[in-house]
C-alpha cells in the first residue's frame, strides 16, 4: 500500500456527547471509548453510531476490545470494572488490593491485545513499583478474573506501555527507559531516551513482530527478533506526543501531538517521517480502520479521514 500525505480528506466528524473527554480507541480502530467525570460512551467510529453509555465516577483509564463486545475502565480509587456491550451488561466490578503494607492500587492504565487479553498496569500505593498483568477476559459475568502472568518492577516510574497482539508480551516505559516484559518475570531492556522521557508513546505492529516509539526528540521501530532499535528517518520535533499506531499492513505509522495528525511510512528498510495530515492541535488519539481511513478523537469529536486513490 502507498501511503501519501495529500490524498487524506476530512470526511466525517462526530460531536461526542461527553465534554472534556478522554478516550481509547479499540484494536483495530473501530470502536471508540471516551469518558469525561462520570460517564462513558462507546461508539462505532465509523458512523459514529452510539454502542453504550455507562455511568463511572473518577474515570482514569478505559479500553473497549477489537470486536466492540467488552468495556473495562479503572477509576481513580482503584477500581477496575468490566461491562459487556450490545446489550449493556455490568459483568464485574473489584477494587483492586494488595497485601500490608500496600494496601491498595494505584491504576495507571488499561488496554485490550487484539486477541481479547487485558493488559493492566498498576502500582502498589505509596510504593515506585510497576505492576503489569495480562487478564483473560470473556463476556461472561462473575468476579474478576486471574491474571495469567505478571512482571514486577521494583523502583520504577511507570510512563506508559502497550501489550503485543496476542498477549505474551509488553512494551513497558519506565524513567530508566524502555522494556520488554515477558512471562515468568523475565524482562529486557531496550534502550534509554533521547532525552527525559517525557510524553513517550509506543505500541506493537499488528503481527506483533516490531513496536514503535515515539517521543518530542524523536522516534523509533524495534524489530523483536532481532532485538534491534532503528530511529525513523527525518523525524520532526514534536510537542507532546500523545499516541501511535499502526496501518493494518505494518507500512505506516500515525502519530498524534499538540502538533497534529502525522504519518510516517516504511522506506529503505525502515520508517521515514512524511509529515502532519492535520496540524490541528489537541489530537489525542488515532487509529487505522483499514488501508485506506483513519480515525482521530480531538477534544469532544470524532473524526475521519479517508484516502483518495
Amino acid at each position: 500500500m502507498a501511503y501519501s500525505l495529500e490524498n487524506w480528506e476530512r470526511t466525517q466528524e462526530t460531536d461526542l456527547a461527553v465534554v472534556q473527554s478522554f478516550g481509547a480507541f479499540s484494536p483495530g480502530g473501530r470502536y471508540l471509548a471516551a469518558a469525561d467525570a462520570n460517564t462513558i460512551e462507546v461508539r462505532e467510529t465509523l458512523g459514529g453510531s452510539m454502542v453504550a453509555t455507562v455511568e463511572m465516577l473518577g474515570v482514569t483509564s478505559l479500553a473497549v476490545s477489537a470486536d466492540g463486545t467488552l468495556l473495562v475502565a479503572a477509576d481513580d480509587d482503584g477500581t477496575v470494572a468490566a461491562w459487556a456491550l450490545g446489550p449493556l451488561k455490568p459483568l464485574w466490578r473489584a477494587r483492586l488490593e494488595m497485601p500490608p503494607p500496600a494496601y491498595a492500587q494505584v491504576v495507571y492504565d488499561v488496554q485490550f491485545a487484539a486477541n481479547g487479553a487485558l493488559a493492566v498496569a498498576s502500582k502498589p500505593a505509596g510504593v515506585d513499583n510497576t505492576l503489569v498483568e495480562i487478564w483473560p477476559l470473556s463476556a461472561m459475568p462473575g468476579e474478576r478474573p486471574q491474571p495469567t502472568w505478571q512482571s514486577v518492577m521494583l523502583n520504577s516510574n511507570y510512563q506508559t506501555f502497550s501489550p503485543s497482539p496476542d498477549g505474551s508480551r509488553v512494551i513497558l516505559v519506565t524513567e530508566d527507559g524502555y522494556w520488554v516484559l515477558l512471562p515468568n518475570n523475565e524482562r529486557i531492556f531496550i534502550d534509554g531516551f533521547y532525552d527525559t522521557g517525557d510524553h513517550a508513546v509506543v505500541a506493537f505492529s499488528p503481527d506483533g513482530t516490531h513496536a514503535a516509539g515515539i517521543e518530542p526528540e524523536g522516534g523509533w521501530v524495534y524489530d523483536v527478533a532481532s532485538h534491534a532499535m532503528r530511529e525513523i528517518d527525518d523525524m520532526a520535533m514534536l510537542e507532546e506526543p500523545t499516541d501511535v499506531g499502526w496501518s493494518p499492513d505494518g507500512e505506516a505509522l500515525l502519530v498524534t501531538s499538540e502538533d497534529g495528525l502525522s504519518i510516517c511510512v516504511r522506506r529503505n528498510g525502515g520508517f521515514a517521517y512524511l509529515g502532519t495530515i492535520d496540524d490541528s492541535a489537541g489530537f489525542e488519539a488515532a487509529a487505522f480502520v483499514d488501508d485506506n481511513t483513519i480515525v482521530a478523537k480531538r477534544g469532544d469529536t470524532l473524526l475521519v479521514f479517508t484516502q483518495s486513490a
